[in-house]
């Protein structure tokens, strides 16, 4: 995965590519090539997507007790 970051950071199309779409999206720019970057990105945002869920019910539980 080391070789890949560096790659990655070498990367003048995708430093733009990010700097445009941003982290989230950018994940589904990564090439093939770079496998383990893509699994490790999809771990992550799997993570941030649960959490997510998680503060949104939060959320709603919070704003139904206080009515």
């Amino acid at each position: 995965m080391q070789m890949e970051l560096i790659e990655l950071q070498c990367n003048g199309t995708l430093k733009a590519k990010y700097d445009t779409e941003g982290p989230a999206q950018f994940t589904r720019f990564l090439p093939e090539a770079m496998p383990q970057l893509r699994q490790h990105a999809a771990r992550i945002l799997r993570g941030l997507e649960h959490w997510s869920c998680s503060s949104d019910q939060f959320r709603s539980d919070a704003q139904w007790r206080q009515r």
